[in-house]
């Protein structure tokens, strides 16, 4: 393989690293996708797309894909002491796509891989990247990946795009750091049916003296549930029990 064609590197197959392969792909640029994961996401994480992003997607016949599978949020409502006090409405936004879409992640996921696919471009499995190194400003980046056996492959392409979130190895190595400080807070967090009154055409935040509470509509009665001052202590690998989260919603 000549030098020109050598491959970019993206390493992570989230959102971002799958648009700039399905980018680079469109340019005839060969392209290595990499992902440590061994499956593809299930829980619906990132939830929200705006409308400059969708119509990026729609750009590349994908935007109506995932307007399909999610619902639309026509504006932002506000409660304090049990009644709603502010209103914003999204359907003033300059766009076709004037609201914001309540989407989770596996989906969105879903939808990229099948463009992947398309272009023919498959995501490598069970691979970290580790590590990387460049002589100089003019040489090759040689990037060192890791199979789930311990093994390790020193791969050289021409650039590398660390699409791997906030724990970026790449960012670390040439010394790109995170402006900024630690917010430690405790919240629970959850995907439930809500049986109530409470419009899907808007995400709703109630503040009370217990805390806030926020609710964004996915349809089907789905809210993804987010609040502050969780009653139970966290722990690592435990979820909060649906118990308390009706203690939370009655509460605020």
């Amino acid at each position: 393989m000549s030098d020109e064609l050598k491959p970019v590197l993206i390493a992570g197959a989230g959102p971002t690293g799958m648009m700039a392969a399905i980018e680079l792909s469109r340019f005839n640029i060969p392209v290595r996708l990499i992902e440590k994961k061994a499956e593809p996401e299930t829980t619906s994480r990132a939830i929200g797309v705006q409308a400059r992003t969708l119509e990026l997607l729609e750009q590349r016949g994908l935007g109506s894909s995932l307007v399909k599978l999610g619902n639309p949020g026509l504006a932002f409502s506000l409660y304090g002491d049990g009644k709603r006090i502010w209103r914003l409405d999204f359907e003033t936004i300059s766009s076709k796509y004037n609201y914001l879409l309540f989407v989770s992640q596996a989906e969105t996921e879903k939808v990229l891989r099948e463009a992947l696919d398309k272009a023919g471009v498959t995501i490598e499995r069970n691979l970290t990247f580790v590590a990387l190194g460049q002589a100089d400003l003019d040489t090759k980046v040689t990037a060192v990946l890791q199979r789930t056996d311990g093994s390790l492959e020193q791969f050289e392409c021409s650039y590398l795009i660390d699409a791997e979130g906030a724990h970026s190895i790449a960012r670390g190595t040439v010394g790109v750091h995170f402006q900024g400080k630690s917010h430690v807070e405790a919240y629970v967090l959850g995907d439930l049916h809500i049986d109530s009154a409470l419009v899907e055409t808007d995400f709703h935040i109630f503040s009370s003296e217990h805390g806030f509470m926020s609710m964004f509509p996915m349809g089907g009665r789905r809210f993804r549930v987010m609040a502050d001052n969780p009653i139970s202590q966290p722990s690592k690998g435990t979820g909060p029990s649906l118990e308390e989260f009706q203690r939370i919603y009655d509460q605020r």
